[in-house]
């Protein structure tokens, strides 16, 4: 409702096909959502921010370039099971030393900012608790889109 507002629109499926697609950031009322190029702007310096200010700096990461390549890879496998275990095998296939604790501890980093969050699995018992195969969300579906252009018309199916 308050995107509706914010931007004058009425209550339509153009509407919601606009929220998808833009998000509902709160400084998006100050830009004009017709001007895609300035709401990806803005999407990416709010990114940055959150990157840089709230895990970078935060947590003193040194491997900016994986973290930036983890949340896109993140931001591309919505709803899908994401594997740390998978992930760090990937890269040291690829010759980068990434560990598995490595990469749980950039997805705690990512969700403890806001930039993410987390869907732990609720049927799982025994020792496979402490395998790593959550699903992740972004909390705002702007900057995901901003992250990882292209059409995502399935992503509503």
């Amino acid at each position: 409702m308050e995107f509706l507002e914010f931007f004058k629109l009425p209550d339509s499926d153009e509407s919601l096909q606009r929220y998808i697609e833009v998000g509902g950031l709160p400084g998006l009322a100050r830009h004009d959502i017709s001007d895609m190029d300035d709401v990806r702007s803005y999407q990416n310096d709010v990114y940055n921010t959150i990157l840089l200010k709230d895990i970078v700096l935060r947590h003193s990461i040194r491997n900016v370039t994986f973290l930036d390549n983890l949340v896109r890879f993140v931001a591309d496998n919505i709803g899908k099971q994401i594997s740390a275990n998978s992930i760090a095998r990937y890269m040291k296939h690829n010759g980068d030393n990434v560990t598995v604790s490595l990469v749980i501890n950039y997805l705690k980093y990512m969700t403890e900012a806001y930039m993410v969050a987390r869907a732990a699995r609720y049927d799982i018992h025994g020792k496979k608790i402490f395998e790593s195969n959550d699903k992740f969300y972004f909390e705002d579906i702007g900057i995901r889109n901003a992250l990882v252009p292209g059409s995502r018309a399935r992503d509503i199916e």
